[in-house]
């Protein structure tokens, strides 16, 4: 009898630890599918961001003055940074995310990068008598576009390369995201 409940304990403890396991790998591969859908919008956002703190930069100080500072932060890291760097995200979760891989998804990347952030954010830029005449973008207009497209294209290939290949995977990994 004692041998009988030994062994139905074990049957217990063998249950339990299965699962435990089997929620470990539930967890896992939820953490794993959450990832995949929110690293796309978050790295998104924070490239935007940069690209338009670049922009800040360039067409806010350099070529101008600090006249209109908080329109020019307002448009360049909110609408700019925070605003087109969701679109492209959510663009990129749409039509990406576990459709494409490797080096199509890195071009799929940059091609909505460069479509986004470049081309339709410059333009709309461009084309707003506010936000032209607080950068003074008429004097600027053409550099301002290509530096745009071209800032846009380096920064989709780089997140294009973190997201869908194995070793930007591992460079994202290594650095906790």
């Amino acid at each position: 009898m004692n041998h009988l409940k030994w062994t139905g304990r074990m049957c217990d403890i063998h249950h339990t630890n299965m699962i435990v396991k089997y929620h470990l790998l539930e967890d896992i591969q939820m953490n794993h599918a959450r990832l995949m859908y929110t690293r796309p919008l978050t790295f998104s956002i924070f490239l935007a961001v940069f690209i338009e703190m670049i922009n800040l930069a360039l067409f806010g100080f350099l070529t101008g003055s600090t006249d209109h500072l908080v329109d020019k932060i307002l448009w360049t890291i909110g609408v700019g940074g925070v605003g087109m760097g969701s679109v492209l995200g959510v663009f990129i979760v749409f039509s990406l995310v576990g459709q494409v891989r490797g080096k199509q998804a890195v071009a799929g990347t940059v091609f909505y990068s460069v479509l986004i952030l470049g081309v339709v954010a410059k333009l709309a830029a461009i084309k707003m008598e506010m936000i032209n005449i607080t950068f003074n973008l008429s004097e600027w207009s053409v550099l301002y576009f290509v530096n745009g497209v071209a800032t846009a294209a380096a920064g989709g290939a780089l997140l294009g390369w973190l997201l869908f290949t194995q070793s930007g995977n591992r460079s994202l990994a290594r650095f906790g995201f």
